[in-house]
């Protein structure tokens, strides 16, 4: 009796997949070409601003997209400017200090990192149930 129940029920696992494997293979893919216009609205998409979004008509969401595109390579062009002038900053401070406080500065940011990297690899293991909430070691 138990034999035969294996063989049906290995009979019907093996129809299960063939039945799977073949209406997968019988789908085809169907790619859609993108005429060079929808192509360009895709590349304008940008992001509307809050409550924008129940607001606008659409021909203003792609007149808002136009604006913000329009301003996209000045404000990148800006942000590595600012990127540059805070790196700038940054070493005239530390410029200030002596080697010695320089030390304990770069200490201090070291511990800092790795209590960060510490925190955020409890609140992983936490999410995935590895341990409680709270770091406590003693699973119950």
């Amino acid at each position: 009796m138990k034999k035969s129940f294996i063989l049906i029920l290995s009979v019907g696992a093996y129809a299960v997949f063939a039945l799977a494997a073949a209406t997968i293979s019988a789908q085809e893919t169907v790619v859609k070409e993108e005429s060079p216009a929808e192509k360009k609205k895709i590349e304008f998409r940008g992001f509307l601003p809050p409550y924008y979004k129940d607001v606008v008509t659409p021909q203003q969401r792609d007149k808002i997209y136009e604006i913000q595109e329009s301003y996209k390579e000045t404000i990148r062009e800006l942000e590595e400017q600012v990127k540059a002038l805070r790196a700038e900053r940054d070493l005239k401070i530390e410029q200030t200090l002596t080697t010695k406080q320089l030390a304990q500065v770069k200490a201090k940011q070291q511990e800092a990192a790795e209590k960060r990297a510490e925190k955020a690899l409890e609140r992983k293991e936490a999410t995935l149930g590895l341990t409680p909430p709270g770091g406590n070691e003693s699973l119950p």
